[in-house]
């Protein structure tokens, strides 16, 4: 009988240590997996100075990296009008 217990006890102890074996796994991915991201931010933070961010009324932002000059160019020439003419009939 004492037997049993101490294999139960080798048991227990042996799916403790497998289990915090695999926690501390899934934590070292996840903090590795973290300083990655912090350091790829911190490189293109500094590489995206002409951008521009912008935040509509639902909440979602739009993000135009092109350069300030290529966004603030005109669409429509100077012969081409956004108007039509109109005439209302009667």
């Amino acid at each position: 009988m004492a037997a049993f217990f101490q294999f139960l006890l080798l048991m227990f102890v042996a799916a403790f240590v497998i289990i915090g074996l695999f926690i501390y796994r899934v934590y070292k991915q996840i903090h590795d997996a973290a300083r990655q991201f912090k350091s790829q931010m911190d490189g293109t933070a500094q590489q995206q100075q002409g951008r521009q961010n912008r935040t509509y009324g639902d909440q979602e932002t739009v993000v135009d990296n092109r350069d300030p000059e290529v966004a603030n160019q005109k669409i429509f020439t100077e012969d081409e009008g956004e108007y039509v003419d109109f005439k209302e009939e009667e």
